[in-house]
């Protein structure tokens, strides 16, 4: 547990310094967050980065805080947002007659093989998923798109907000070191029209 929290932290503190040295423009950056972050909800394991790199090319969204955020979704939280976001769907579609499995087969869908390789357990997931049926899939898909849309618009406005308030405070430092340095060019050259009188009766 203390490895995976310093591992938390590492990729925090990476992932704050990649959207703050980023280039792009606020909106950019937020919108590339927001489109991880809705990648990362939706059961597509094994395409979710590069599907974020492409949409975010395509609609000139800041394209490495996209990828990044799809892993919002990882081997530690895949079980608690599926499932929640599975449950989620059951629930909207209960009144239709939809009856839910029970959250240890969910948990058993999203959770690593061990001894499997990545695109193995990638494909093994899948094949299981396909094979709860369509009225499965539905509940699924209806849970992770509408928990995705919600986390990535709140995921907009906070980044866009953070981002934004970095931008300011770093136009008022530069902004202030410009102040100072116009102030010491001014008493320069005052101590220098000070100096020339002195010397030109000394000649």
């Amino acid at each position: 547990m203390p490895r995976l929290w310093r591992q938390l932290g590492f990729f925090t503190r990476r992932f704050l310094r990649t959207i703050l040295r980023s280039h792009h423009s606020p909106r950019q950056i937020a919108g590339g967050v927001a489109l991880g972050v809705f990648l990362g909800f939706t059961p597509t394991m094994g395409c979710q980065m590069a599907t974020a790199a492409i949409v975010s090319t395509f609609f000139r969204l800041s394209r490495i805080p996209a990828v990044m955020c799809v892993y919002i979704t990882n081997p530690v939280t895949a079980v608690p947002i599926y499932g929640s976001c599975y449950f989620l769907g059951a629930w909207i579609l209960r009144p239709f007659g939809f009856r839910p499995i029970n959250f240890a087969r969910v948990r058993t869908l999203f959770t690593d093989r061990d001894g499997l390789g990545f695109w193995e357990n990638v494909t093994t997931r899948l094949s299981e998923l396909f094979a709860l049926g369509g009225e499965t899939l539905a509940a699924l898909w209806l849970g992770c798109l509408l928990a995705g849309a919600g986390a990535a618009i709140v995921s907009y406005y906070v980044t866009l907000r953070f981002v934004t308030g970095h931008h300011l405070l770093r136009a008022e430092r530069q902004a202030r070191r410009a102040q100072r340095r116009l102030e010491r060019i001014r008493m320069e050259q005052e101590l220098a029209k000070a100096r020339r009188p002195g010397e030109d009766g000394d000649a």
